[in-house]
This record gives C-alpha cells, sequence and structure tokens, in this order.
C-alpha cells in the first residue's frame, strides 16, 4: 500500500489509522494531509520529517500549529517563498533571521518589501531592480515616484514601460519609446499620450509635430493623409512624409 492509499482509506474512514500510519509517514505530503484532515492537530511522530521541508513546514505551521515553529524555522529561512509567507501569515512583522534569503530573490523580496516593511528596501533593490516587472512595482507602489536606477532594465520591458511611463512618470518616456514602438503596446502609448488626428475623405490636413519633441519613431512628422481616418500608428512613417504627397 502506498502512502496515498493509506491516507485516502483514512480519510474515507474518517478517522485515524494506526496500522497504517507508519505508511503514511513515508511522504511529507500525506502526513502534512494526514495531520491536517485527518488528526486534526499536532502529530509529533512525523514532524521531524516535515520540519526539513520548507514548503510543508511552512502549511503545517499555518494550518496545524497555527503559530510559530521554532524547531523548522532554520529550514523555511532558506527559501525566499516560504519565509516570505511565514513571515506574512505568522510571524506578521520582519524576521531578519530571513532577510539575507529573502533579499536574494527579485519576486519575494518586493512583496516583502510592501507586504512586511511597507516601504523601501535598501539591502534589496539591487537585486530587484535586475527584473522589470518587480521593478516597476516597487517604483509604483513603493517608492511612489522614478527610480533611475531601475529605468534602464524598466525601459527594455514594453509592457512595463508603458505602465512606467503612465503611473510613475505621468507622461511620455522617450527613453523607452525605441523599445515600444516594436512591441504591441505601441497603439495605447501613443492613444495615451500622442493626439489623433481625425480627417475625412474630403478633407487634406497637414499636420506638424514639431512640438511633441519626439524621438525615433516618435520623431516630429509632417503627416499628409486624404483617404481617411487613420490610427497615429499608421501614419508615422517614413521620413517626411507618409503615405502620398498633396500635389
Amino acid at each position: 500500500m502506498t502512502p496515498q492509499e493509506a491516507y485516502n482509506k483514512a480519510i474515507d474512514a474518517g478517522t485515524r489509522f494506526l496500522e497504517l500510519e507508519p505508511i503514511i509517514q513515508q511522504d511529507v505530503y500525506y502526513a502534512y494531509c494526514y495531520a491536517n484532515y485527518v488528526i486534526q492537530g499536532r502529530w509529533p511522530e512525523v514532524e521531524s520529517t516535515i520540519q526539513q521541508n520548507a514548503k510543508w513546514a511552512y502549511w503545517y505551521a499555518l494550518n496545524v500549529i497555527d503559530g510559530r515553529w521554532p524547531e523548522a524555522e532554520s529550514t523555511i529561512a532558506k527559501n525566499a517563498k516560504w519565509a516570505f509567507w511565514y513571515t506574512y501569515h505568522i510571524i506578521k512583522g520582519r524576521w531578519p533571521e530571513a532577510e539575507a534569503t529573502i533579499a536574494q530573490n527579485s519576486e519575494w523580496a518586493y512583496c516583502y518589501a510592501f507586504h512586511v516593511i511597507q516601504g523601501r528596501w535598501p539591502e534589496a533593490e539591487p537585486v530587484i531592480l535586475q527584473y522589470a516587472k518587480f521593478a516597476y512595482s516597487y517604483a509604483f507602489g513603493i517608492i511612489k515616484g522614478r527610480w533611475p536606477e531601475a529605468e534602464p532594465v524598466i525601459q527594455q520591458d514594453a509592457q512595463r514601460a508603458c505602465w512606467y511611463a503612465q503611473d510613475v512618470i505621468g507622461g511620455r518616456w522617450p527613453e523607452a519609446e525605441e523599445v515600444i514602438a516594436q512591441s504591441d503596446y505601441k497603439e495605447g502609448y501613443i492613444s495615451r499620450f500622442f493626439s489623433e488626428p481625425v480627417i475625412t475623405k474630403d478633407q487634406c490636413a497637414y499636420f506638424e509635430w514639431e512640438k511633441a519633441g519626439a524621438v525615433g519613431f516618435f520623431a516630429p512628422r509632417k503627416l499628409f493623409e486624404i483617404e481617411r481616418k487613420e490610427s497615429l500608428i499608421d501614419i508615422m512613417i517614413g521620413n517626411d512624409v507618409c503615405r502620398q504627397d498633396v500635389n
């Protein structure tokens, strides 16, 4: 009989099976489940096994012990993900012993700064800024302003660059526009930060965008259009004149 089969038999019966417990103890997952759902309390015989597994030690502390589990903390503290969750749900405050581990993981360092410290965490910033996703979130949610050290990374991710321009800068971000122009986010960026010309079939309009001060793809253009209304992304091509000249 496997640990899963032994556990399922106990679940189906709704009671402990002492003769099956040595089998269940062989698998840390089913050992945790057995303690939580069958015994519905601590299971001392298996704790030395569970406390060697950061994930199930965290769940055991949360759902079975309902509090800190000092004997397992040295294991949990070595895993950034489960150390964060242990801190957030169980300690409910900073956990200095785990911070060196958490600070080495961009995702969980950001989560720790946002949810636990609730402010900047300088020791973790060199790691957080390595990934645009978490660098943007850190700037927007924690710094609440521009983060110059992270901008070279953020501007290489078109999606986060657009969000950073809108949510953090509050305007265009010329340094990121070359990357945005090559992405699926260019139309959203244009519609957010550029006026869109309205052209009718019977009109010929001349647009000069020199006040925009754009660079690269978004550089000032003299634009001519006569057939129909086009999105700015469609007409911002070519050098001086796009679509067709007007004689």
